[in-house]
């Protein structure tokens, strides 16, 4: 029905990006020389998740072996 006043646009089927499970967006400050390094690595998004997790399992490792 485009052309029709108030029924073209909207949401569609398989338009927009993709969601992911167990995943919610944030916003954080973060030092400029830190965002460049991020940028340089390539996706921000997976490097700060792969460092953070690689410190979860390192604190979690350290307390197991108490």
């Amino acid at each position: 029905m485009t052309g029709t006043k108030g029924h073209s646009g909207g949401k569609r089927p398989g338009q927009g990006r993709p969601k992911r499970e167990n995943a919610s967006r944030h916003n954080i400050l973060i030092d400029d020389d830190i965002w460049d390094w991020l940028k340089s690595k390539g996706d921000a998004s997976e490097t700060i998740e792969k460092l953070v997790r690689e410190k979860m399992d390192a604190k979690y490792e350290t307390q197991m072996g108490e």
